[in-house]
């Protein structure tokens, strides 16, 4: 073999590897960038643009809008930390761990126990620009417990996907908490912020149908039974569980 060919075979040796783990790398980045596009269906979207996002028209920075905004804000007011934005590169998908303090019994601190329908969905962005939450307006249709104070309810959860000019989406919320979907019913077990005029959720409820399904998932086999209690059992019959125990009887 002449000292040309051998040459030759040892180029295309070194060569071969290097475009593999090119092409490799390539399909990688491609499959990973397609399921960082992958966003859970429940999630409201927010297009991330700091100049329309500040004190909403007519809502100075101490209207009720901005109070929202700003209880989910990560840093503290008077702490002299800076928050961290959200931004293009932070991580993609972020839950935060179930708490080890899940309430066990949804009644007894609930504020308000509705059936209500969901008429809009919206993600937001925190007032320092360092979270996301989703908020909703539910009409009440029937009261469970409590008293609802308008005939349109604002109701609020932690998390929701925001979307960057690159097209990038990132996601946050808590691992075992879903978000209600728009046009549907639920009963909703809801604490009430009176600083801000309105709800957070507990838990809830899919009424839609005939059958109750739960809203969130449970973390373990303990959450899962408490979860799945009044599951697939029909709405009449959770209703008057419901009332049964608000009432003490």
């Amino acid at each position: 073999m002449t000292k040309l060919k051998r040459q030759s075979l040892w180029g295309i040796t070194l060569i071969l590897p290097l475009l593999l783990c090119v092409f490799c790398f390539s399909g990688y980045s491609a499959k990973h960038r397609a399921q960082q596009q992958e966003v859970r269906d429940d999630l409201p979207i927010v297009e991330y643009k700091e100049e329309d996002l500040g004190a909403l028209p007519g809502d100075p920075a101490t209207g009720l809008q901005w109070k929202r905004r700003a209880a989910f804000n990560t840093v503290s007011p008077g702490s002299g930390a800076v928050p961290v934005k959200l931004g293009e590169g932070v991580l993609g998908t972020v839950y935060d761990l179930p708490m080890t303090h899940v309430v066990r019994q949804p009644i007894p601190a609930a504020d308000l126990v509705v059936i209500g329908d969901v008429l809009s969905a919206e993600a937001i962005l925190s007032a320092d620009y360092s979270a996301v939450f989703s908020q909703f307006k539910v009409r009440p249709v029937e009261i469970l417990k409590g008293v609802a104070p308008q005939s349109e309810l604002v109701v609020k959860r932690s998390g929701g996907a925001v979307k960057f000019p690159n097209g990038r989406v990132i996601q946050r919320g808590k691992q075992f908490e879903r978000m209600p979907r728009l046009g549907k019913r639920y009963i909703l077990f809801l604490s009430a912020n009176k600083k801000t005029a309105d709800y957070s959720i507990i838990t809830g409820y899919d009424v839609s149908g005939d059958v109750a399904t739960p809203l969130d998932v449970p973390a373990n086999s303990q959450e899962k039974k408490l979860f799945e209690l009044y599951q697939n059992i029909k709405l009449e019959n959770l209703i008057n569980a419901i009332k049964k125990e608000v009432s003490g009887k």
